[in-house]
């Protein structure tokens, strides 16, 4: 028996549902104060290769274009960095389940979202990842009917968080799944 509840909301974890009908939304939103290292690391590396650059403009004599486009991975990796700490900082999840369709959306920072059909949904399941040098990893992943797995992206990483989102999808998915009128027949 798993000693997490996964069915209790984390103090942390900000959460809305709303019902309409056989419809749900879900709004997840992860605690902002997780992005705190990812945000002071951005800032750090970004500044770093904005006073390189400056440097080198700024030398008698330019440098070699290999040492000028040396750093243009480096640059890169900023903007990925970047990009990752304002999703972790700004973005929500939102979840619409119905009876025909599932659907993953974030916001206001793009990153990837995805649909599937309700009646192709088998559960939402956590999942742990192994990493030699991190640890666990902790996703929410998609079960198909066909037997296909597919990884949400979601701002959160933490396992209580995912478990407690894991219960709310799955607790959605089978009141999409209910027939029509059957909660005013109960």
């Amino acid at each position: 028996m798993d000693a997490l509840d996964d069915s209790r909301q984390p103090s942390d974890l900000e959460w809305s549902e709303r019902r309409n009908g056989q419809q749900t939304q879900c709004t997840v939103a992860p605690p902002r104060m997780n992005a705190l290292p990812v945000l002071v690391g951005a800032g750090v590396w970004d500044s770093f290769i904005v006073f390189f650059y400056i440097a080198i403009m700024r030398a008698p004599q330019p440098g070699h274009l290999a040492f000028l486009l040396f750093p243009l991975a480096h640059v890169l990796a900023g903007v990925y960095i970047t990009w990752l700490a304002l999703v972790k900082t700004l973005n929500s999840s939102r979840f619409t389940i119905d009876h025909d369709a599932c659907a993953l959306t974030n916001g206001p920072i793009w990153e990837r979202g995805a649909r599937f059909a309700t009646p192709e949904i088998e559960r939402f399941e956590l999942r742990e990842s192994r990493g030699n040098r991190r640890g666990s990893a902790w996703s929410i992943r998609v079960l198909t009917r066909d037997g296909k797995a597919t990884r949400l992206s979601l701002p959160l990483d933490q396992r209580d968080h995912l478990g407690f989102v894991v219960t709310k999808l799955n607790a959605a998915l089978a009141e999409a799944r209910e027939p029509a009128g059957y909660r005013e027949l109960a």
